[in-house]
């Protein structure tokens, strides 16, 4: 019977293991440990074991004789179209893939040999697992004595990786990064492809000579004739056009000009300056890894300067001819990208407008040569170039006049400031035509061109983002797949040597002699000066317009080898522009082009052009590619996010799909704090704005689940929801005695989200780790057989490895299937049975509880929180504190505990005894 003055508690331990605060006010509801049990939905649950998911991560070299073990670390597991191929890498450093395989592999090991033809070298046994050397298919192999899932990978390499890899995928590319930089490896039906670096394209440009009727020097003439009335001309002792007919000539003229570019664009061929430069069509319809730009200047005879209409005027007659001479386009295309189809799908061809070079507005009127002589004279001069004339004569100008006094200029060239600022502010690039990707030495353009392609040029697709950075080498600290882009923080770029080839100038046939060169670029960073060098064999004598695409280029000089021997002509020493409208700086000549590709001073330089070694750092970058194309950054892309570090990047909802996610704010976790980064519809971040000051110190503990993500800070584990960035292990955060502080935990911790259960894993060097409900904030503990050395997010599982095996959270059984049995353990905090001074006897103990299995309840009480004796029975001598401690043995998945009703007395201290 229970006295009348006893009390009643129900104890729950709803607060799960806590250290915080002392055991002198802790709170009844509180344990000190919870070993398999964990606190949720009103309850206390089993914690359901791993289950094995995969094993044979040990296998033995291929060396019969010590047959040494090499370990493999899982890195990754590749989703596609139902397949899992799992990323792992070696003990020495390689990446290699693989499968899982159900049961035996070839033959049970007591028949092997002799009786199945497959001789074995057998290895030692490890959980049911033989590692051995298959001489037959000379491969090692792990025979597995049980039907179960090994991992097959022994002959997969795909890579030897140079420090810590970094591995993600966009659909069937999977994308490693390390030391080196960003490898990329296309799915192709039973493996991956070999490593794919895109080459950079190998086109030269040049003007045809071919020779066909109405030529001039084998340059192609467009005749425009127009009937004129001879009034308009002054009298035979007289030059120029007659004041009153002024108006009159100059329409003539400029439309039969006109007329003539128009024609000369329906025959797919140039008469003025322009701009050519390749790019790769990717998979995607996107253009990228972009030529140097080259300037062409078709109406010259080996590519000089643009000769301009040409007249014919017969006195005698009244017909007026308009000589205008064009040239058809050709190039070289020399890197087979054939073995690229899964990435580059053309190789293209982009120019810009023509630009016209003659002053076509002011009156056109004859002038002698030597009355205005400008710089088309001096080029006529040492290039031997047709000129723009017209003779009062019956003769047909074919290379020139008989003499200066027979020649006249229709034309004027434009002020030579004035035009040499319209080639270098050139804007844009247009498609001209396809290539495609195979090499050919000799690729006519007017094949390719279509029907009105030039005469509608602005029409064509535009070439954008002018090849940002696409040369340059970077390695990411960070790398993960985000709403099916590359995203990539906390980068170190490299410095782009340079191209292969610039502006061929005044070869024509290709096959001469070749040339050693050395460009030596000098790159103005916001750290120092960087100095690049590039060192190229070509037939082509280099000139006239000088590219390097990056804007902070300040400064080129080039050389060429003379004789190859030590010596070079330093034929250019010179500063560069930023060029207004493409992501580069640039060097031009000029339009009095000379010989400047000869050079004059000599230098020594060493034999062996310098390696260019040097990174800058772009530590607080966010980098985004081409929605699911690695290959392609473009300007849009690049994310500035505070001036801290990049530590680590999550999304912060729930996941879609594998790297698929919503438009909620990405985190960004720095030195400085957490950022968040909203994704607009395009699928590119649109804002950026500081969320909290919290850092995290530990990257490899940032887990996104389904809601919060979590992270290890200086207050232990936080959880960032939305807006809100909170500690979730402030009961944790106490003092513990002879062990570790929580903290110091998870400093150092890997952690694993059971999304059905809703749990978050908290793994440390022992085989021993936290469990923390997401649900109901209660810490629990778990014991592992091995200890977890790694996990791998494999959405929506995760995978855990321990030395030689990996086991799945998600795999465990439904819990009403699961036919194991487990043990736990629940140890309570000092309880004050809501009296902490007053002694108390416990008079009577029931459980609420619903199992199958066993449980075993021990009482221990103490009056000062250190000495503790064990009840053996109760309604014994008043005690001020009491300890619960719980053995369950046998639990069934389903089975739960919801804590224990106390009934006590307090010891009547106003009576006496």
């Amino acid at each position: 019977m229970i006295p009348s003055n006893s009390k009643q508690q129900q104890l729950t331990f709803d607060q799960g293991v806590t250290n915080v605060p002392s055991d002198a006010v802790c709170s009844d509801n509180t344990l000190e440990e919870s070993l398999g049990l964990v606190y949720k939905n009103g309850e206390h649950q089993v914690i359901q074991d791993p289950v094995l998911y995969m094993k044979g991560l040990h296998s033995p070299t291929p060396d019969q004789d010590t047959l040494e073990y090499m370990s493999y670390k899982l890195l990754y597991v590749h989703k596609q179209n139902n397949q899992e191929r799992y990323i792992v890498q070696t003990d020495n450093g390689e990446i290699v893939w693989g499968t899982r395989e159900d049961g035996v592999r070839y033959a049970v090991p007591d028949e092997a040999e002799g009786s199945s033809g497959y001789p074995f070298v057998w290895g030692e046994p490890q959980d049911g697992a033989f590692l051995c050397y298959d001489e037959y298919d000379e491969q090692a192999v792990v025979y597995d004595r049980e039907t179960g899932k090994i991992l097959d990978i022994y002959e997969n390499i795909l890579m030897t990786v140079s420090g810590t890899p970094k591995v993600t995928s966009l659909g069937k590319t999977l994308v490693i990064a390390d030391d080196t930089g960003i490898h990329t490896f296309i799915w192709r039906e039973s493996g991956y492809s070999l490593q794919i670096d895109i080459p950079e394209p190998k086109v030269t440009f040049w003007l045809d000579g071919i020779s066909i009727p109405n030529t001039t020097y084998g340059l192609k003439r467009n005749i425009q004739t127009q009937t004129v009335a001879t009034d308009v001309f002054n009298s035979s002792n007289e030059t120029g056009i007659k004041k009153s007919k002024q108006n009159y000539w100059n329409d003539l003229i400029f439309g039969l000009y006109a007329k003539a570019k128009k024609d000369i664009a329906q025959r797919k061929a140039f008469c003025l300056p322009f701009f050519a430069r390749v790019a790769l069509e990717l998979f995607d319809e996107t253009y990228a890894y972009m030529s140097s730009p080259v300037l062409l200047f078709p109406t010259v005879k080996q590519n000089t300067v643009c000769i301009g209409p040409t007249i014919l005027i017969t006195l005698e007659s009244v017909n007026l001819q308009i000589d205008t001479i064009f040239s058809y386009l050709q190039c070289s295309q020399l890197t087979d990208y054939s073995d690229y189809q899964d990435i580059v799908k053309d190789v293209v061809i982009f120019i810009s407008e023509g630009i016209e070079v003659y002053n076509i507005v002011d009156n056109a009127c004859f002038k002698k040569r030597n009355d205005n002589v400008e710089v088309l004279d001096t080029i006529i001069q040492e290039s031997g170039v047709q000129g723009l004339y017209v003779t009062r004569n019956a003769q047909t100008v074919k290379g020139g006049a008989s003499s200066d006094d027979d020649v006249y200029r229709l034309f004027d060239l434009r002020d030579t400031v004035e035009l040499e600022g319209e080639i270098t502010s050139v804007p844009a690039f247009y498609k001209l035509c396809s290539i495609g990707t195979k090499p050919a030495n000799s690729i006519q353009l007017q094949d390719k061109i279509g029907m009105h392609t030039l005469e509608n040029l602005t029409t064509q697709k535009q070439l954008t983002h002018d090849n940002y950075y696409a040369w340059n080498k970077i390695v990411p600290e960070f790398m993960q797949s985000y709403n099916s882009r590359l995203l990539l923080a906390n980068v170190k770029r490299d410095f782009f040597a340079g191209y292969s080839d610039f502006l061929t100038y005044c070869y024509g046939t290709i096959g001469r002699l070749y040339y050693t060169f050395r460009t030596k670029v000098t790159i103005r960073t916001d750290e120092k000066d960087v100095i690049v060098w590039k060192e190229f064999t070509t037939d082509r004598k280099q000139g006239i317009f000088f590219f390097y695409p990056d804007t902070r280029a300040t400064h080129v000089v080039i050389y060429r080898r003379i004789n190859n021997g030590p010596n070079y002509y330093k034929i250019l020493n010179t500063d560069l522009k930023e060029h207004p409208s493409w992501n580069g700086a640039y060097y031009f000549y000029g339009m009095d082009f000379g010989s400047w590709s000869e050079g004059t001073e000599v230098v020594t330089l060493d034999d062996k052009c310098p390696t260019n070694n040097d990174y800058e750092q772009l530590g607080n970058y966010v980098i985004q590619s081409e929605v699911s194309n690695p290959w392609v950054f473009p300007p849009s892309g690049y994310h500035k996010v505070s001036v801290g570090k990049i530590t680590g990047v999550s999304s912060n909802v729930q996941a879609l799909s594998q790297g698929q996610f919503g438009q909620h704010p990405l985190l960004v976790f720095t030195d400085r704090g957490i950022w968040a980064m909203t994704v607009s519809n395009t699928g590119l971040f649109e804002s950026i704005h500081p969320m909290s000051r919290e850092v995290c110190i530990n990257p490899a503990s940032i887990t996104q689940t389904d809601n919060p993500v979590f992270f290890v800070g200086e207050k232990g584990l936080m959880a960032t929801t939305e807006a809100n960035v909170a500690a979730v292990s402030q009961q944790l955060m106490g003092k513990i005695a002879g062990l570790p502080s929580f903290a110091t935990f998870c400093r150092a911790c890997l952690t694993a989200f059971d999304s059905r259960d809703a749990l978050l894993w908290l793994f440390g060097s022992g085989n021993t780790c936290y469990v923390y409900s997401i649900a109901s904030g209660a810490y629990a503990t778990k014991t592992l057989e091995e200890v977890v050395t790694n996990t791998v997010n494999n959405y929506p599982d995760f995978l855990l490895q321990t030395d030689d095996k990996v086991y799945s959270l998600l795999a465990r059984p439904d819990i009403n299937e699961d036919e194991n049995t487990y043990a736990a353990r629940l140890i309570t905090r000092p309880m004050k049975l809501e009296n902490a001074l007053a002694m108390k006897s416990i008079m009577q103990v029931r459980h609420i509880a619903d199992m199958e299995g066993t449980m075993t309840l021990r009482v221990f009480a103490s009056n000062n929180l250190t000495s503790w004796a064990e009840l053996h029975s109760l309604r014994g001598m008043p005690w001020k504190y009491y300890r619960f401690r719980y053995d369950f043995t046998g639990l069934k998945a389903t089975d739960r505990f919801a804590g224990t009703v106390v009934v006590t007395q307090d010891r009547r201290a106003n009576k006496m005894r």
